[in-house]
């Protein structure tokens, strides 16, 4: 896992990962490896650590242990990798009224990048897709 990207590297890419919070380990060893065009789920039980594996890929929080690759480059908190991701927490809406397409619409209107681009340069049209699909 590099901090360039590569056009042919997986979507999402886990080694190792962990994260603690002081005494509480909330990821532990996590590898996983989701590629291009994949649609993937999360399933577990509370605690078992989705929140922590989704923050650390958006670049929420910073991994204790292992490495962590999104679309080729490690996470961060800087407008160039952001621009081709997104997270919207289920719990913590940022406006209680908006559903989630609403956010997601919200988003592209603000964006000043313009209309949704193909898969492999943003998340943006696959994300638009999926969610009008769910809220029918």
């Amino acid at each position: 896992m590099t901090d360039h990207q590569d056009p042919a590297a997986p979507v999402i890419q886990t080694r190792g990962l962990s994260k603690r919070y002081r005494k509480v380990t909330a990821l532990s060893d996590c590898t996983i490896t989701v590629p291009e065009g994949r649609i993937s789920a999360l399933i577990g039980p509370n605690g078992a650590g989705k929140t922590t594996l989704l923050r650390l890929l958006a670049g929420l929080a910073k991994p204790t242990g292992g490495a962590v690759a999104v679309l080729g480059s490690a996470p961060r908190q800087d407008p160039a990798f952001l621009a081709d991701i997104g997270f919207l927490a289920q719990q913590i809406p940022l406006y209680r009224r908006f559903s989630a397409e609403d956010h997601i619409g919200a988003g592209a209107h603000l964006n000043p990048a313009g209309t949704p681009r193909p898969y492999g340069s943003g998340c943006r049209a696959c994300t638009f897709r999926l969610t009008r699909q769910w809220a029918r």
